[in-house]
């Protein structure tokens, strides 16, 4: 875990795993074996694993301490979560982010909002915990801020296709009680703000945070390395509408390249935290 301050903010960056074993034109079905050698000679060992040429793939959230309010930003994938398909995150129990958080002092019911950017397995998991045969809140105290317009789409289309993330993650918080549903340009606390980043998930959303004149942006999964920045057009399998999440990335690249705002993101590998800066006609990520 690191930390970086913002203005009067810190950010502390929680890795729950950094795997490397993710077949790059698997991950980005647009791409050939060719057009990753091409990007090999500065990708590796950082982003690629010099060997085997997989992608370094981390899953990691963040948590904000302002001084009077403590934020828990997305969730990684949690403990003793069923995910069949992904055997990295199957009944996988290590603990790993609460014991982050208690090396800070941190403890679950210390946590005020718990805040997603978007509802995917890997962004949600430890919204809960097994207590016994059920799924709880791991953060008691905690209102978990979700967009309505990204709730309601994955509510129904759990009722269609049953979704095991949402049975045991997202639904038993909202029986608590404990979720506030919110607008498309919701601001928490005077100092988070939704900003729309959609095509990930029909309405994925990135989090602005702005402190003593600067401004930082949790990214979610708009981007998931720094090869996306040269090629932005080269989209993830996850992605529901990839025709949309490359406009948003090319959008938000224009928007924010060499605008000194620190990007926070969920997947790109160590260090993680960076910006967008232009390069010629393409942009790069650097870290910071």
């Amino acid at each position: 875990m690191n930390v970086y301050n913002l203005g009067d903010v810190k950010i502390y960056r929680i890795t729950e795993s950094e795997n490397s074993d993710i077949k790059p034109t698997f991950f980005f079905p647009g791409t050939t074996r060719e057009m990753w050698e091409r990007e090999a000679s500065w990708m590796k060992p950082q982003a690629m694993d010099k060997d085997s040429g997989d992608l370094i793939f981390p899953i990691q959230c963040h948590f904000i301490d302002t001084g009077s309010k403590k934020i828990l930003l997305d969730s990684c994938v949690g403990d003793d979560k069923e995910r069949a398909t992904r055997s990295h995150w199957h009944l996988k129990h290590d603990g790993i982010l609460l014991n982050e958080l208690a090396s800070i002092g941190i403890s679950p019911d210390m946590i005020d909002y718990v805040v997603s950017t978007h509802l995917h397995a890997d962004h949600v998991g430890w919204f809960t915990e097994k207590k016994g045969d059920d799924w709880v809140p791991t953060f008691p105290n905690a209102e978990y801020v979700i967009q309505e317009t990204e709730y309601n789409f994955w509510v129904d289309k759990h009722q269609t296709e049953p979704l095991d993330h949402l049975e045991d993650s997202v639904l038993p918080v909202f029986d608590a009680g404990l979720i506030r549903l919110v607008s498309r340009d919701y601001v928490l606390e005077d100092i988070l703000s939704f900003i729309q980043t959609p095509g990930h998930t029909p309405n994925h959303c990135s989090i602005k945070i702005e402190s003593e004149g600067e401004t930082g942006i949790f990214t979610g999964d708009l981007i998931h390395s720094p090869v996306q920045c040269k090629n932005p057009d080269w989209y993830v399998r996850p992605d529901y509408d990839h025709e949309l999440a490359i406009k948003t990335r090319k959008d938000f690249f224009k928007e924010y390249a060499d605008s000194g705002v620190v990007i926070f993101p969920t997947h790109i590998c160590s260090p993680s935290i960076g910006r967008i800066v232009k390069d010629g006609a393409v942009y790069k990520y650097e870290f910071v």
